[in-house]
C-alpha cells in the first residue's frame, strides 16, 4: 500500500493520525509537523484525532497555533470545535457518506481487534477511533495518503478495498489509499532535502525508543540515502 520511493508526499494532500503527533511531540513543539508542511499539500486532521490529542492538555496551545497558521486543517463533521476557524466544511451529502464509511471502517477494525484478542487475550484493545475517522475522511475528500504507524490500517484498506478518485492528465482514476509511517515520512524529508539525516535522527531515535525492533529500525534509518550538499532549513 505504500507509495514508491521518491517525492510521493510533495504537494500531496494527506490526513494525519494521532500517533504521528504523539511519537514526535518532544521534538520542540511539533517541529516535525512543521517540517512535513514544507513538503507542500494540505494536512488534514479529523476531529476524532483531535479528541485523542487533547487528552494531553499541554498540546492544546501548540495545536491551536498550528491550526491558526493554516499548517493543519480540521475536519469537524459534528462541529465539536467551533472555536477553530481553519475547518473544512462537509456538505450534507459528504457528511452522510462520511458517517456511512465510518460505520463500515469501525466494524472492520473491530473484526481485526477481535482476532488479535483471541490470539492474545491479555493484550490491550485500542479504540481505533482516530484511525477509522481518518480513513473515512480520506474516502470522502479523496485524500491519497494517511500518515499513521497503526499496523491495522493497511489491513482495513485491503479488506474494504478503500479507494479514492484522483485526476491525472485530465483523466480520472481510482487508487487505494496509501499509508506512510514515521520512517516513511522521515525518508521523504531526507531524500527531498527538507532536513538533514543528522538533524532528524534524534527525533526518530526518541520516537522508537523502547521498541522491540529499535536496533533494526535505527539501522534502516541510517541507510537512507542523503542528497549531497543539503543544509538544514
Amino acid at each position: 500500500m505504500k507509495m514508491k520511493k521518491g517525492y510521493g508526499l510533495r504537494n500531496t494532500n494527506k490526513v494525519l493520525d494521532a500517533n504521528v503527533f504523539f511519537s514526535t511531540y518532544y521534538s520542540n513543539d511539533f517541529s516535525f509537523i512543521r517540517l512535513l508542511d514544507k513538503l507542500g499539500g494540505i494536512m488534514f486532521v479529523d476531529a476524532a484525532v483531535l479528541d485523542e490529542l487533547l487528552v494531553t492538555n499541554k498540546f492544546q496551545p501548540i495545536l491551536t497555533d498550528l491550526f491558526q497558521r493554516g499548517i493543519l486543517i480540521l475536519c469537524d463533521p459534528e462541529n465539536k470545535y467551533s472555536e477553530i476557524s481553519d475547518t473544512i466544511e462537509l456538505t450534507d451529502e459528504e457528511r452522510s457518506i462520511y458517517r456511512f464509511e465510518l460505520r463500515n471502517i469501525r466494524s472492520e477494525f473491530n473484526k481485526i481487534e477481535a482476532a488479535k484478542s483471541k490470539a492474545n487475550p491479555n493484550r490491550r484493545k485500542p479504540k481505533n477511533d482516530g484511525e477509522a475517522a481518518s480513513l473515512a475522511l480520506a474516502r470522502v475528500l479523496h485524500l491519497p495518503i494517511i500518515c499513521t504507524d497503526d499496523t491495522s490500517v493497511p489491513h482495513v484498506i485491503k479488506q474494504l478495498e478503500l479507494q479514492i478518485v484522483t485526476n491525472s492528465d485530465s483523466e480520472e482514476k481510482s487508487e487505494f489509499i496509501r499509508t506512510y509511517g514515521l520512517y516513511d515520512l522521515c525518508e521523504e524529508l531526507i531524500i527531498g532535502g527538507v532536513v538533514t539525516k543528522t538533524a532528524l535522527k534524534k527525533i526518530y531515535k526518541n520516537a522508537i525508543k523502547g521498541d522491540r525492533n529499535e536496533e533494526h529500525k535505527l539501522g534502516k534509518f541510517n541507510s537512507i540515502p542523503e542528497p549531497v550538499n543539503i543544509t538544514d532549513k
